[in-house]
């Protein structure tokens, strides 16, 4: 019967632990696999992001059409840089 406390045959001074060179290791496939996988998620958000800017511009695009059906006027649909936004409003008269 083993004796409780007495070094295993084989592990004299082991305690159980990881090395040095095996925690390095992990560590490395660890960044290898995080080095593939963030720039495929910084694309995911980037298109999350085109997929709702154009689901708000064609938002736009429909108000401002059924405004325009509704009001019996044009409306503008203009870009604003500075601000980065699109507006719709509609048409002064005499212009055209």
């Amino acid at each position: 019967m083993p004796v409780i406390g007495a070094a295993m045959p084989g592990r004299a001074n082991n305690r159980g632990g990881f090395t040095l060179v095996e925690l390095l290791v992990v560590m490395v496939l660890i960044a290898v696999i995080a080095s593939f996988a963030v720039p495929r998620f910084g694309s995911f958000i980037y298109a999350d992001q085109l997929k709702m800017t154009v689901r708000k511009l064609v938002g736009l695009i429909h108000r401002s059409a059924q405004m325009a059906r509704q009001d019996q006027i044009p409306y503008l649909l203009t870009y604003k840089p500075g601000e980065r936004i699109f507006v719709a409003k509609a048409e002064e008269q005499g212009q055209g």
